[in-house]
């Protein structure tokens, strides 16, 4: 299904574990998003095996960063004072 040394990154935010004025619908969202990878992670991060006797490892690597507020236009223009 996967092929070998595949990585998968998402975009998260402190929205989606604290409420955050002017966010929205996006903090839900957001949560929604970390609980996939999460499940992701656990689900498709493990190592599997090749047919014959030896065990290849063959994962995906599921990851979520969120890197803090950055200055968009969009921001600017929901986040007062920003």
């Amino acid at each position: 299904l996967f092929a070998d040394h595949v990585s998968l990154t998402a975009l998260s935010y402190l929205g989606a574990v604290r409420a955050v004025p002017s966010y929205g619908v996006m903090g839900p969202a957001k949560a929604a998003l970390e609980s996939l990878v999460r499940g992701m992670a656990l689900e498709f991060g493990r190592p599997t095996t090749t047919s014959g006797n030896s065990s290849v490892p063959s994962s995906l690597r599921v990851n979520a960063v969120s890197a803090g507020p950055i200055a968009t236009l969009s921001a600017r223009g929901g986040i007062p004072q920003f």
